[in-house]
């Protein structure tokens, strides 16, 4: 009889040593992405914001935030802990990240900073599809207007590629460039890659330079956006060099 109430004993103080499960919500709650078609330029950003219970101590105020994915940096994994603070009553804590230069997913879990005996998971999760920056326009600046013949010299061209918003465009934007003299024939000039399909600074270059022609002509330079099947995007820009020598 004794064993029976000792065994009843130690169920019954089992069960009271319990941990309560609290509801994830009344800890963390409401993770929200401010922009969720974030454009892959290398320039824009967004934010990550959650809320936290008003009534946490000062020592728990803290939110560990971890985006894994498509990230601007090198890096494969970016974890940042975030104090709270209060805004418009409520005690919240937001991450800004920069938007990659390539198209992916984007994923965001944000959970208080725990002490590292307590094991509970108070984790929310989100995640974004980060679409390509598409460009819609070029705009051309040579080193200079003015080019010899017999390779003599070599002017640097520049494009600088943007997309409807006036942003840069995702990495990887392949231009073609070609000559023409004002009848309309080629001048059989020289283009040397230089950056080519498009940098991180939405960026491509060439080094143009010729073997004949005469001092006067005028050589138009003309540059074409290729989409991913590599045809011409219905925009272009264009410069023009004249023969010196």
């Amino acid at each position: 009889m004794k064993n029976k109430l000792l065994l009843v004993l130690v169920i019954f103080l089992l069960i009271q040593c319990k941990k309560t499960t609290i509801p994830v919500s009344s800890v963390i709650d409401n993770l929200t992405i401010s922009n969720y078609n974030l454009l892959a330029d290398g320039y824009s950003s967004d934010t990550a914001t959650v809320a936290l219970n008003n009534d946490a101590y000062s020592s728990k105020r803290y939110v560990v935030f971890k985006i894994t994915g498509a990230l601007a940096s090198k890096d494969t994994t970016k974890i940042n802990v975030v104090p709270a603070t209060y805004l418009n009553g409520q005690l919240n804590a937001q991450i800004i990240f920069k938007a990659p230069l390539k198209p992916g997913m984007i994923y965001i879990s944000a959970s208080p900073l725990l002490d590292t005996f307590d094991q509970r998971n108070f984790t929310l999760n989100d995640s974004l599809r980060v679409n390509a920056s598409i460009p819609s326009s070029i705009k051309l600046n040579p080193s200079g207007f003015g080019i010899q013949t017999s390779f003599g010299s070599e002017v640097m061209i520049t494009g600088v590629l943007k997309n409807i918003f006036n942003n840069p465009v995702s990495l990887g934007n392949s231009v073609m460039f070609v000559d023409s003299l004002k009848n309309g024939n080629s001048a059989m000039g020289e283009f040397r890659q230089v950056v080519n399909p498009s940098d991180s600074m939405s960026k491509v270059s060439v080094g143009y330079s010729i073997f004949s022609g005469n001092v006067g002509d005028k050589i138009t330079i003309k540059a074409f956006v290729l989409d991913s099947s590599g045809m011409r995007l219905p925009f272009s820009d264009s410069t023009t060099l004249t023969v010196t020598k």
